[in-house]
């Protein structure tokens, strides 16, 4: 299954890695290859992550990536095909969705 990574969700991702990258500019690129690597295996195991309650939009997905950053996603039809689409990506100490 193919993996779209929505505009918010790589605005949040670059905010990531500049945060990070004040410290650290390799361990940011390296931090950053990682969450994507980890969103990737939703693409062979896309029901991964923990369904939310109330979600809005409805369907959405958690999947936790590191012990303080998750992906919110969701499985959508694009034309026949499903196709996992990550919403947004976040610290746990912050707002869902």
């Amino acid at each position: 299954m193919r993996v779209e990574w929505r505009p918010l969700a790589n605005e949040d991702l670059a905010s990531i890695r500049r945060y990070i990258a004040r410290d650290d500019k390799l361990q940011a690129r390296r931090f950053g290859a990682e969450l994507r690597s980890r969103v990737k295996v939703l693409s062979d195991h896309p029901e991964l992550g923990r369904p939310l309650d109330m979600a809005v939009p409805p369907g959405v997905r958690v999947l936790v990536l590191h012990e303080n950053y998750l992906a919110y996603y969701r499985i959508i039809d694009a034309g026949g095909e499903p196709v996992v689409q990550v919403l947004r990506v976040k610290h746990a100490a912050q707002e869902r969705v």
